[in-house]
């Protein structure tokens, strides 16, 4: 009967340490996020990829218009229609970076990764659910806010 106690005390602080690390993980330093970007264009890009994403899933480009200039816009559906799909995967089991590439006074340069973990199927059997991917997002700096300008897809292993 003791062991179960100390079972149970030891299950409690584990669940009390990883519950309070992640809160302190999404206070602090947010994942895929690298020092040189400011928090306002983190946030703007993590926004406008989940749009693109959704515009992948839905062939539907008015939540991702709203981010990328008209031009990109036309790109983006245009390769929704001419290419394979691009496979996305679960929001949980995916994992994406920026990193500056290029800096300019109006114009920023980003390395945009997305790797996925694998999950057990069964036994010796894992697989990702997603594409692994690497693009290039020119995002420009206006008055008004950020815009991306430019969206370059380079060559990913799966």
């Amino acid at each position: 009967m003791a062991y179960l106690g100390i079972a149970v005390f030891i299950a409690g602080v584990l669940f009390l340490f990883t519950t309070s690390s992640g809160a302190n993980h999404a206070k602090g330093m947010r994942k895929g996020r690298s020092e040189l970007i400011p928090p306002e264009l983190y946030d703007f890009l993590e926004e406008a990829d989940d749009a693109y994403i959704l515009t992948h899933q839905t062939a539907e480009i008015s939540s991702f218009s709203k981010y990328a200039s008209n031009s990109v816009c036309n790109e983006v559906l245009e390769g929704i229609y001419k290419k394979p799909a691009k496979m996305f995967g679960t929001k949980n089991y995916r994992d994406r970076t920026w990193t500056v590439i290029d800096r300019q006074e109006d114009e920023i340069v980003l390395r945009k990764e997305i790797a996925h973990r694998s999950i057990k199927v069964k036994k010796g059997i894992r697989l990702t659910l997603g594409d692994h991917m690497i693009e290039l997002w020119t995002v420009s700096l206006h008055s008004r806010g950020y815009l991306i300008e430019e969206v370059l897809e380079m060559q990913a292993w799966n």
